[in-house]
């Protein structure tokens, strides 16, 4: 009788068997066998479809991350100690060892929050915003350390500065194809454009999922209208003539061949459910005139669980609402008026968020103007 281990060693398990067999009777048994199954990771994954793994890829997503986080620290502190200097600073920030050097600003650390410390809820926290925007009709006004945690939370969430629902990231196809040294030979936008025809092509494909997998379908030829422009492709969309006069967001694919010729192809975009949440809160606030503030106010009076937690809205909408604010209370707020104008105080900050800048230098026609003016523009550029 012999024992015989018998191993089965592979990429993405281990299995082993232990097997007792008498040759001269042609008998066997086995005694014992198992398996271990290798999780599939997504490193693994790649490096078995030939994708190289850089050494410096998880070191560089660390640096990343933290690079982050201290210009995140580096904005949050210059905007506690601007709101300190105004007298604007919330009861529940305290400053642990006092103001730094300007050079050290990184330094800054706050106290914890005492314990029984009354904070705002979210509700709360939103009906002071539509307050301070003037559209409660309530005549009394605010005090500076209830618009010190408003402006301290615009610092927090600044929205969403991609996409293309900005309106100023719209561009021309057109603009796109001009030069043909400058761009890649494949590129993918999403626009809503206007679809102007649609005709069935003598171009046949199989359809790659779902239910029709394997069969045979016909593309179309389609012609869309953007931005006063007309451009022709295909699509493999089947359902794109009951479309023919309206508007539809499609996917644009632009392929550029050697020769410098240019084709379309059209399809549905693919979009995360993060960004069609965003673009459907969009068009709610563009339809109803809304703020952001006067949106989720709505929505938590109507049901008090609406998740607002990682709600992405875009960047213009907090800049309106944060300039329409500033107004508002600059007009109506004699406390508020007399702290941001001010001019030994913002002299005073400035010199200390902006250490660098030469006295030396002759004045210049930016800082003649309102000194009111001269810190919003330059807060804005460093992103507080």
């Amino acid at each position: 009788m012999k024992k015989i281990l018998g191993l089965d060693l592979g990429t993405n398990s281990i299995g082993w068997a232990l097997i007792e067999q008498d040759f001269e009777k042609r008998q066997g048994k086995i005694l014992g066998m198992g398996s271990r199954i290798i999780p599939m990771g997504s490193d693994k994954i790649d490096y078995e479809k030939g994708i190289g793994i850089t050494k410096n890829a998880t070191r560089r997503e660390k640096r990343t991350a933290r690079k982050m986080n201290k210009r995140y620290k580096i904005r949050r502190n210059k905007l506690l100690i601007i709101l300190y200097e105004l007298g604007m600073l919330p009861d529940q920030f305290q400053f642990k060892n006092g103001i730094p050097e300007p050079n050290r600003i990184q330094e800054l650390e706050l106290c914890s929050i005492k314990k029984g410390m009354m904070q705002l809820d979210s509700l709360e926290h939103y009906k002071l915003r539509v307050h301070a925007l003037g559209l409660d009709k309530e005549d009394n006004p605010l005090q500076l350390k209830e618009l010190g945690k408003i402006f301290y939370q615009f610092n927090q969430l600044r929205g969403y500065a991609g996409g293309n629902n900005e309106e100023d990231a719209i561009s021309n196809i057109e603009d796109d194809v001009v030069d043909e040294t400058e761009k890649k030979r494949y590129e993918v936008i999403t626009k809503k454009v206007e679809i102007l025809k649609v005709e069935k092509s003598n171009s046949t494909y199989k359809v790659r999922g779902g239910i029709s997998k394997g069969q045979e379908l016909n593309r179309y030829d389609v012609i869309i209208g953007l931005n006063n422009e007309v451009f022709e492709g295909e699509t493999e969309l089947q359902n794109l003539e009951e479309k023919i006069g309206k508007e539809e967001e499609l996917e644009i694919r632009i392929k550029r061949n050697k020769k410098g010729e240019v084709s379309y192809l059209f399809a549905l975009p693919k979009k995360t459910n993060w960004r069609k949440q965003m673009e459907a809160t969009e068009e709610t606030l563009k339809n109803e005139n809304l703020y952001v503030s006067q949106l989720i106010v709505n929505e938590l009076e109507q049901n008090k669980w609406t998740k607002i937690r990682n709600r992405v809205f875009l960047r213009h909408r907090y800049q309106a609402e944060f300039d329409a604010i500033w107004d508002f209370q600059y007009n109506n707020n004699p406390e508020f008026k007399k702290t941001v104008d001010d001019n030994n105080k913002l002299e005073r900050i400035i010199n200390y968020i902006f250490p660098e800048r030469d006295k030396s230098k002759p004045e210049t026609e930016e800082t003649k103007k309102s000194k009111k003016e001269v810190y919003k523009a330059r807060a804005r550029e460093k992103g507080l």
